[in-house]
């Protein structure tokens, strides 16, 4: 479902609902942990304290799928005393991005809305933008690509026509190998950063794992990083265009016709 779409089941949720949503969720089976540290000759003290815990075994919950995902109108959330306009663009894909490949569309983005990347710095340029950034993800059988940003009225457009404009650059092929090995350097470089410490470590490790029970070793990614190619980048961005699946939000001081053009 889209935002708007949840939106108006809410009314339909009864106190029964939430306290059988509970009773469902809340259990042993369906409890992930990750404990990073110095471990050494704790473990079985950990999994009695987990063990104790005063839940129901139950069973381990699967993820819904997103099989009806699909395109949505431009969706507005108009708020006359919120400076500037919020804008979210997602594309979508019906397919689960590979660890590898999710990593070549993190080094794509630092190409497109990282420090240098072409997106931000003609946003920079032209000023018509306060912020913006990209990120790509998998979740229960699809892709997503999402860029988010903030702008105002008056450059709304010009800042959609950058974004979109970077967008078919790629799609024309048009990415440098200059470009990518340095987002590569870069992408390799925030990796050593991101794991000097356990909550570093922990949080890497954790949303695979607690989507999917998969443990990927972080340490792997520096590889990972270096096989990726231009034509994988160019490929990926490609599909997600492809499928044809998209929406766009804006939250802030700005109207209805704006959102629509």
């Amino acid at each position: 479902l889209t935002y708007p779409e949840m939106i108006v089941t809410l009314d339909n949720i009864s106190l029964a609902d939430i306290v059988n949503h509970h009773k469902r969720t809340h259990t042993h089976k369906n409890m992930r942990f990750i404990v990073a540290g110095d471990l050494s000759g704790k473990e079985n003290e950990i999994i009695d304290m987990v063990n104790a815990m005063e839940l129901p075994e139950g069973k381990r919950l699967n993820y819904v799928d997103n099989d009806n995902i699909h395109s949505t109108n431009a969706f507005l959330l108009e708020r006359d005393k919120t400076p500037g306009v919020s804008l979210k663009i997602r594309m979508s894909s019906k397919r689960e991005m590979a660890r590898q490949e999710r990593l070549a569309m993190n080094i794509l983005n630092r190409m497109l809305t990282g420090q240098g990347g072409q997106i931000s710095s003609e946003t920079r340029r032209q000023g018509i933008m306060y912020w913006i950034s990209s990120a790509a993800y998998s979740d229960r059988g699809i892709s997503n690509w999402v860029f988010n940003g903030q702008s105002n009225t008056e450059n709304l457009s010009k800042s959609i026509n950058v974004i979109v404009d970077g967008l078919l650059r790629i799609k024309n092929g048009e990415v440098s190998n200059k470009d990518l090995e340095d987002s590569k350097a870069m992408r390799r470089g925030g990796l050593y950063r991101t794991l000097q410490t356990e909550y570093q470590i922990a949080s890497r490790i954790a949303p695979y794992y607690f989507y999917d029970g998969t443990v990927e070793d972080p340490a792997e990614d520096s590889d990972l990083i270096q096989s990726v190619t231009k034509e994988q980048v160019i490929e990926l961005a490609r599909e997600l265009m492809r499928s044809n699946i998209w929406g766009i939000g804006l939250y802030g001081t700005t109207t209805q016709e704006v959102t629509v053009n």
